[in-house]
């Protein structure tokens, strides 16, 4: 038995999480983040909440993203079966 696991990485600019500094890596303006966080967890959901593996917020580059996993529940998907 074979499991597909799609990976995706959710981020955006560095301009939207600090617009005064963007090159100031490691400083977030927090309710950036959270707006960004909420709307990327509803995009999840909607994507197919179901599905999610495991979906983690990371601070550690310049921009906050998310590492967000999930399984295709497609019958036949191209290149496998």
């Amino acid at each position: 038995m074979q499991f597909i696991v799609w990976k995706f990485c959710s981020q955006h600019k560095a301009e939207y999480f600090r617009p005064q500094d963007p090159t100031n890596g490691g400083y977030y303006e927090e309710d950036f983040v959270q707006s960004w966080l909420e709307a990327s967890v509803k995009w999840l959901i909607e994507l197919g909440d179901d599905r999610i593996v495991r979906a983690e917020l990371h601070l550690d580059e310049m921009t906050p993203h998310i590492h967000a996993y999930f399984v295709p529940l497609d019958e036949i998907i191209v290149g496998f079966s």
